[in-house]
């Protein structure tokens, strides 16, 4: 079993920024295509200001998102002070692709990287 014990905050807020920009991509972009299917019929919104909202959301949600993540690793730290952290285990077997051919079989006394503990820094 592996336990996480700690996730960075930093990383959190790069993971949460790239994420929810790019969901906001997808998102803003059908707003921008189909306003009244996303807004209702009968709205009258003017392009150029769906255009903005797009431009200027994919930046804003970038941050929204990172500082979201970030207040999500922090409350996991301290859930995980507590508890122990959240354990899982890793099977060899999904590790590569999948047609990839099996692991050679050695002892994990052998100077070798796939012995090494994982670290989550």
């Amino acid at each position: 079993m592996i336990e996480l014990k700690q996730i960075s905050i930093g990383s959190a807020f790069k993971v949460g920024a790239v994420t929810v920009s790019v969901l906001w991509l997808f998102i803003g972009l059908t707003i921008f295509i189909m306003p009244g299917a996303v807004l209702g019929p009968g709205m009258d919104v003017q392009p150029a200001a769906l255009f903005m909202t797009y431009i200027f959301g994919i930046p804003l949600y970038a941050i929204g998102g990172g500082i979201w993540f970030s207040l999500m690793a922090f409350a996991y730290n301290i859930a995980a002070r507590v508890t122990g952290g959240l354990k899982f285990e890793v099977s060899r077997s999904t590790w590569g692709h999948m047609n990839a051919p099996p692991p050679d079989k050695r002892s994990p006394s052998d100077d070798d990287d796939q012995w090494r503990p994982l670290r989550f820094d």
